[in-house]
């Protein structure tokens, strides 16, 4: 016996269309236990996605004593807390640059 390969895609695409988990395996020759795992994988990555994506961890006292607050968010938002650390110091040492 073979296990046919799923396509995720077109599973979330008839469950997002409101259609019920037995009618997707049903339709697509799988289980409605796999079904149900690949849903609740995509809801999860969503989730995570989200959470990435829509948090902003707490800004240094270093950078807001620099007055780079924004920088470092906008940098933290895109690329993460670390790139946007070493971004805000290389920017702090360009403002001594320039002011020595």
């Amino acid at each position: 016996m073979t296990i046919p390969w799923i396509d995720p895609v077109a599973v979330m695409d008839l469950v997002e269309k409101g259609i019920s988990h037995r009618i997707v395996a049903q339709t697509l020759g799988i289980s409605r236990t796999r079904v149900g795992q690949i849903a609740r994988q995509y809801e999860q990555n969503a989730a995570d996605h989200r959470e990435v994506k829509g948090s902003c961890p707490p800004v240094p006292a270093w950078v807001i004593a620099a007055k780079l607050t924004e920088d470092y968010r906008d940098t933290a938002r895109d690329f993460g807390e670390h790139a946007a650390a070493r971004h805000c110091r290389a920017l702090l040492a360009e403002m001594r640059r320039v002011a020595a």
